[in-house]
């Protein structure tokens, strides 16, 4: 059990992103990091079909239903779901609750959700571009 532990350090250290303002914490999904409201900002790379370029979305943990939500982006946002099991990270039609891709839980949510960081930071996060065709963070 230690070596998965420290596999799995390992795997964050080597997907963090440091700028030179702090890190970005790469997130995996079996952390549940959504379970508890952190008021901390999360950067998420997604694409709302396969053929469709990546972008980021800058969402804000605070609890409330709909906080984060992108609705700016057409048919799919992306956003936090509030269920009794817990809080997710989705795309899809979210304020009449039809989601459509649950990061981490959904078959080939990975073709629209590629990666989650969070900024642990009480400053402002950097200014991040993302590279459309691969959703490679660029500093």
């Amino acid at each position: 059990m230690l070596h998965l532990h420290l596999q799995f350090t390992e795997l964050k250290n080597n997907n963090n992103i440091k700028t030179k303002d702090g890190i970005l914490e790469w997130i995996a999904p079996q952390e549940k990091p959504f379970n508890k409201v952190d008021s901390k900002y999360y950067i998420v790379i997604v694409r709302n079909s396969l053929n469709s370029d990546w972008k980021i979305f800058k969402l804000k943990n605070n609890g409330e239903k709909g906080s984060g939500l992108k609705t700016d982006w057409g048919e799919r946002p992306v956003g936090w779901v509030f269920t009794s099991n817990g809080i997710y990270l989705a795309t899809g039609n979210l304020l009449d609750s039809s989601i459509e891709y649950v990061w981490g839980k959904t078959k080939k949510y990975e073709n629209y959700i590629k990666s989650v960081y969070r900024w642990n930071l009480n400053k402002d996060i950097p200014i991040l571009v993302v590279n459309n065709k691969t959703g490679e963070i660029a500093l």
